[in-house]
């Protein structure tokens, strides 16, 4: 059957169930090929992946939507603390 056929919904359902299970199975033994093949490769990502999603949900919950971000307030803490020992004009261009 035609790629055209398929995208204009003129493939048969049981084709499509068949298709569908064929390919989940493929990507199923794939892997756990690569898990076979490479087993510290993958708990090594799947624990970054762990720590990176972690990280980003833990800096969206103690962040509060209204509140500048800490790297802006630790600059301005730093810039407020060197202002007596620095020229005006140039504070004006820091800010």
């Amino acid at each position: 059957m035609r790629t055209s056929d398929r995208i204009q919904g003129r493939w048969p359902a049981s084709k499509t169930t068949g298709f569908m299970k064929s390919t989940v199975s493929q990507a199923q033994e794939q892997a756990m090929s690569a898990i076979e093949d490479y087993p510290l490769a993958i708990v090594l990502a799947a624990f970054g992946a762990g720590i990176a999603v972690g990280a980003a949900v833990g800096m969206c919950l103690t962040e509060s939507f209204f509140e500048p971000p800490r790297s802006r307030t630790l600059t301005q803490k730093t810039l407020d603390s060197i202002a007596p020992y620095v020229p005006e004009s140039l504070m004006q261009k820091l800010r």
